[in-house]
């Protein structure tokens, strides 16, 4: 009876994988002269996830999981391009890199532009990162591993939606090795991309001390001169430095060191503005009951921001700057008994500053320049920044892994600070009480918690893992009397928390399972800091995840396929709402939601020369309590009929139901010491709404790239297509208040038109890619 059981799922998992359209994936086939790590390939790929190094096919887990060599392929470099090939997981700034508003996974937006209030943190070797990590450069990882769902459990504060992991290399060579990698892209016309990378690894002392040196320089060009200022628009700079050493004193005993240095330059966002003008020109304009004129499509974006700003007391251009440090210790210690205990430490600090033209045009609007009287005759600037400090520290045993029962505890503590800064010349900002021009008081948490996991082999082939985390969190928030907003005395509150996990997986053979669990993660709880004492706090969220899944090896490796589906209940979900009577917006325990949906990942090895990689995801988020967000003056309210203000049953804007990616690889002898790789590389953004109201459509998007190498041991010469349709379907949107679009037009008399920003996508581009490995 259970043979006939195995044999049946096994035929399904086939035909599903057969018969699956496009997709996402974590693996590649392997090259002759390569590192490649693939299942489909009879190889093991070792992640993580749950704080011990277990093969990913056997971890009970949805896990996407990228080489290297993957993501140098498919041109990832950063954190924000890893949205563009993982099943579920989305990125969407209204503000280029300066907003992190929409950074997550399974269709739980954040609904917050504070980095620390994300559903997904970053971890760097397992050490927690603060701050925007937009910019983190992938060029010097080992491999990213990203875990869906609630990872309180295991990775603690901020990853109730999921966690995101760079790995990274133990340099141990016995001579100098390293690598030199050059790449050229242009399209816009403007300025070129292009980035330059370098590392380095050579022993210190043999067999007991190595270093690692590396560095990076990248630039997005710019898509647009600004036709008045002539300021580069949507240009994005990182420059990035690391120091690694590397040591095993004594047997069993390794400690890795790091320092890191990163420096982000952004101009002006490339984003584009719409009013009623240009949906009434392509006949999407609507009216709501409300009065408001709104249109039932965000279209491609044509227009461009600018921006004409000189001598601001942070920034001397619209854009952004970013300054990060950061310091990691990870030691790990290995005895003959197979106990092992790991010890890893943190320390980040991270300076950001911001300039903005809130009316996202330039002074003489082009939009609106034929009626006869100016519409904007200069612009309004936000310069703002602000200081975040973290460090971490976490102790974790771990009995030997190859008995039935096995398990592993630790302590965590974890600690970080912002401070805002609202640095204008304006005398309520900046004066001689408040030279920096503190918005605010620092806000601050901490987050101490013990930790405890066990597997245990029931009877073969059942396994039950259960995991769980205690954690007591603290926030609060520093009086401060000078400052824009006041606050005369120290605040703060704390909480109790108990966030398990549990897992039943059934092996159907040594190659195939299937696994359910629950699982319990929270979001912090926030201070309202610039609100009066009647709306102080809200406090953390709950989520509750269902999850099922399924892992399988088929057809002698040559096929894997992985299945995950899952339904998740969100209660006390902050949310952004209206003081009744007001047009003041707070953070408030308002709302609850729902999300159900599912992800498919495949590597199928079609033939010797032939790899297709594919993953899709889906993830439906709808609102389930009613959330009133009657106001006075709100430009949240305007899109709503009188009295009627409420998002039951709507969803969050910038987030698609749908999301996937699929690429085919072709590779085979060509020459000399050379090897032909050919790679289509698509991915795939589902339609998903520009505002709260859900009114307003934003198209489905469908990126193709090409990708053309030769590769030997040494050398990788690759010729790129980036965007090859030039696709310039709008990347979301930035619901701005009113005061974005201070324009009259005559024959809409409304009184509270309003407009509407699109995030840019970049056009087609064409390059060339060149490495050197030594």
């Amino acid at each position: 009876m259970r043979s006939s059981v195995r044999e049946s799922i096994l035929t399904v998992g086939s035909v599903l994988a057969v018969a699956m359209p496009h997709g996402a994936l974590a693996q590649t086939a392997e090259t002759p002269n390569s590192e490649r790590s693939s299942v489909a390939d009879g190889n093991e790929i070792i992640v993580s996830a749950r704080r011990t190094d277990e093969a990913l096919q056997d971890v009970p887990l949805s896990i996407s999981v990228f080489t290297n060599e993957t993501l140098a392929n498919r041109s990832i470099d950063s954190a924000i391009d890893l949205a563009k090939i993982t099943p579920n997981f989305h990125f969407y700034s209204s503000n280029g890199r300066t907003d992190t508003s929409s950074l997550f996974i399974r269709g739980l937006n954040a609904n917050t532009t504070d980095t620390r209030y994300q559903n997904v943190t970053f971890f760097l070797d397992g050490i927690p990162l603060s701050g925007s990590v937009m910019g983190l450069p992938t060029n010097n990882v080992k491999q990213v591993e990203i875990v869906k769902g609630p990872q309180s459990a295991t990775f603690g504060k901020a990853t109730y939606s999921g966690a995101v992991n760079y790995i990274t290399n133990n340099p141990t060579p016995d001579t100098i090795h390293g690598s030199v990698r050059g790449r050229l892209m242009d399209g816009s016309g403007v300025s070129t991309s292009y980035l330059a990378a370098a590392r380095v690894e050579f022993p210190i002392i043999q067999d007991g001390l190595w270093a690692e040196v590396s560095g990076s320089h990248q630039r997005d060009g710019a898509l647009y001169s600004d036709p008045f200022s002539g300021e580069k628009v949507g240009l994005m700079e990182t420059t990035s430095a690391g120091l690694v050493l590397y040591a095993e004193p004594a047997e069993g005993l390794s400690i890795k060191l790091r320092g890191q240095y990163e420096y982000d330059e952004d101009g002006a966002p490339a984003l584009a503005l719409q009013g009623p003008r240009e949906w009434d020109q392509a006949g999407v304009l609507v009216e709501l009951p409300s009065g408001l004129l709104w249109s039932d499509k965000l279209l491609n974006p044509r227009n461009i921001a600018g921006c004409d700003a000189v001598g601001y007391a942070e920034l001397d251009h619209c854009g952004a700057e970013r300054k990060r440090w950061f310091g990691g210790l990870v030691m790990n210690y290995e005895m003959e008994s197979g106990w092992s205990t790991s010890l890893l430490a943190g320390l980040g600090y991270q300076r950001s500053k911001t300039l903005t033209d809130i009316y996202y045009a330039t002074y003489d609007d082009p939009l609106y320049d034929d009626l006869p009287y100016p519409t904007k005759s200069t612009g309004f600037f936000s310069d703002t920044g602000h200081k975040t400090k973290d460090w971490s520290a976490q102790f974790i045993v771990s009995s030997p892994q190859d008995m039935p029962l096995r398990g592993r505890a630790g302590l965590g503590y974890f600690y970080d600070s912002i401070t805002y800064y609202n640095t204008t010349s304006s005398s309520a900002v900046v004066n001689e009480e408040n030279p920096n021009g503190k918005r605010e008081g620092k806000l601050w948490g901490t987050n101490a918690a013990i930790f405890v996991g066990a597997d245990w082999n029931i009877a073969m082939p059942f396994t039950l893992s259960l995991e769980a985390r205690l954690e007591r969190q603290k926030i609060a928030y520093d009086a401060c009397t000078v400052c824009q907003y006041i606050n005369t005395d120290d605040r703060s509150t704390s909480e109790t928390n108990f966030l398990p996990r549990a897992t039943i997986k059934y092996d159907l053979t040594s190659n195939n399972n299937i696994y359910a669990l629950y699982s319990k993660g929270t979001h912090p709880a926030r201070f309202n800091d610039t609100l009066p004492p009647d709306f102080p706090i809200a406090t953390s969220e709950t989520l509750n995840n269902f999850e099922i899944g399924s892992k399988n090896a088929l057809f002698g490796n040559r096929l894997t396929l992985n299945l995950a589906a899952f339904y998740q209940k969100l209660t006390d979900q902050q949310y952004r709402t209206i003081v009744p009577g007001t047009s003041t917006q707070t953070i408030q325990n308002v709302a609850s939601s729902r999300v159900w949906g599912f992800e498919i990942e495949t590597v199928a090895r079609l033939t010797p020369a032939l790899t297709f990689t594919g993953g899709i995801g889906f993830a439906d988020h709808e609102f389930t309590s009613s959330v009133s967000l009657n106001g006075n003056g709100s430009s949240t309210t305007a899109l709503f009929p009188p009295g009627e203000a409420d998002v039951i049953g709507l969803t969050s804007y910038n987030t698609p139901r749908w999301n996937g990616a699929a690429s085919l690889e072709y590779r085979r002898y060509a020459f000399g010491d050379f090897n032909f790789s050919g790679m289509v590389d698509y991915s795939f953004t589902g339609k998903q709404f520009g505002d709260l109201a859900n009114i307003q459509v934003i198209d489905a998007a469908h990126i193709f790239n090409l990708r053309f190498a030769l590769e030997s041991e040494s050398v990788t010469i690759a010729f790129l297509v980036r965007n090859l349709t030039d696709d310039n379907t709008p990347t979301g949107a930035n619901l701005g208040s009113t005061r974005s679009c201070l324009y009259v037009v005559p024959e809409y008399p409304s009184s509270s038109q309003r407009c509407n920003v699109a995030g840019m996508r970049r056009p087609r581009e064409f390059g060339v890619d060149v490495g050197f490995r030594f």
